[in-house]
């Protein structure tokens, strides 16, 4: 299955947790802060690019296995 991309809509440090809106229009998707702690991202802003698939936690689809596009300035 190939990675889902999108921009990240808005993200709360202090809550460490936001939302990435998908390129294919289908609804936000939750994302953890630990999910970004996995791939070595500490730059997180808004409407920062990123590609990612939706992996299961307790049963609802949330983003994992977050990276940066491979033309994407870090």
């Amino acid at each position: 299955m190939s990675k889902l991309t999108g921009t990240l809509k808005w993200f709360d440090a202090k809550k460490g947790y936001g939302f990435i809106t998908p390129d294919n229009g289908d609804k936000d998707v939750f994302v953890h802060i630990s999910a970004f702690e996995q791939a070595h991202i500490t730059n997180i802003r808004d409407k920062m690019l990123l590609e990612f698939d939706l992996v299961d936690n307790r049963g609802r689809e949330i983003a994992g296995n977050i990276t940066q596009p491979d033309n994407f300035n870090k």
